[in-house]
């Protein structure tokens, strides 16, 4: 039945994989169209398709903490900021870890702020403030 899944556009899943997909669905809200496209590739649904929604979670974690990182330090700055890779210093002096943000990470994080539905920052004419 499982050699036959792939050929036959079937995808086979055990339970304990299912509760572990379902499990993993609930704790981090992982949308549905994340979980659909795991099941529906055909063939015997395997540890590295968790393994696929794990790197998912895994960045969207990364994400949030990017995204907390810059509102604290937009927070900490004192004015005006010019440009990405400044609040991206001012990360690494607040940080401890070896989790530093990348220059575009940053970025992301600065448009997500500045999009009109969020409005936390405004890109002006000298710097975001």
């Amino acid at each position: 039945m499982i050699d036959n899944a792939e050929t036959t556009e079937l995808t086979t899943i055990a339970v304990d994989d299912l509760v572990e997909l379902l499990d993993r669905r609930d704790e981090y809200a992982v949308p549905p169209e994340e979980i659909l496209a795991l099941l529906t590739r055909s063939g015997a649904f395997q540890d590295d398709r968790l393994d696929l929604l794990d790197e998912y979670i895994q960045d969207r974690i990364d994400a949030g903490e990017t995204l907390l990182a810059v509102i604290r330090a937009l927070e900490r700055a004192d004015g005006a900021v010019e440009t990405a890779e400044d609040i991206r210093w001012i990360v690494v002096g607040m940080e401890d870890s070896n989790d530093i943000p990348t220059t575009e990470g940053v970025r992301s994080a600065l448009q997500l702020l500045a999009h009109p539905s969020v409005g936390a920052v405004e890109q002006m004419k000298k710097g975001i403030g």
